[in-house]
């Protein structure tokens, strides 16, 4: 069975996910405090990693769970073909 057939996340992908997010968070904020305290202009580069951050964690946690929505709607789609079609209206 491969990951298209499963319905959720198995837990050590969420494990994975969760050290990615951490990752992905920590790095540009640690980044933009660095470049804060090199350049001495405050906040504003710790701010931008912090967004650069989020959005990078957002697209990443999009682009992993896409997979178990598609598969879903796959499933959805199956089980319709093999309901009985409604009977005809009558006029």
């Amino acid at each position: 069975m491969g990951p298209e057939a499963r319905d959720a996340p198995s837990g050590r992908e969420l494990i994975g996910l969760s050290l990615f997010l951490a990752a992905v968070v920590l790095v540009p904020l640690l980044a933009g405090l660095a470049l804060d305290s090199a350049a001495r202009t405050g906040p504003l580069f710790l701010l931008i990693g912090l967004l650069v951050g989020i959005a990078g964690a957002g697209a990443g946690v999009y682009t992993r769970f896409r997979r178990y929505h598609c598969s879903a709607d796959r499933a959805r789609d199956r089980a319709a073909r093999w309901r009985r079609p409604a009977p005809p209206a009558r006029a």
